[in-house]
């Protein structure tokens, strides 16, 4: 069963109103990389204050679906039914709580 996360992310308003572009890290066979995506509503809480590029530390809820030593597979929201993409990312871009 899917339990609730949160992972580490910077994130930015996007062109819509209830939209972010969010960046963080996945792991993968290459090691790990930064990746974007948009993401809806309330699935993004914003950490901090925002820079001069208007980007702010924040926290993207998503859905952790299986673990193995320190990755964590989850699935990212989408608009529709919490139905998105599924990454690896280190146990350590958990925000914790």
């Amino acid at each position: 069963m899917a339990r609730e996360c949160r992972i580490r992310c910077h994130a930015k308003p996007a062109l819509f109103d209830d939209e972010f572009v969010v960046r963080f890290t996945v792991a993968g066979p290459g090691g790990p990389r930064e990746v974007c995506c948009f993401a809806y509503g309330d699935s993004v809480e914003a950490l901090g204050k925002p820079d001069e590029s208007g980007e702010y530390p924040a926290a993207l809820h998503a859905y952790r679906i299986g673990e193995a030593k320190d990755l964590v597979a989850v699935v990212l929201p989408q608009s529709t039914f919490q139905n998105g993409e599924s990454v690896l990312v280190e146990n350590s871009q958990l925000v914790a709580g």
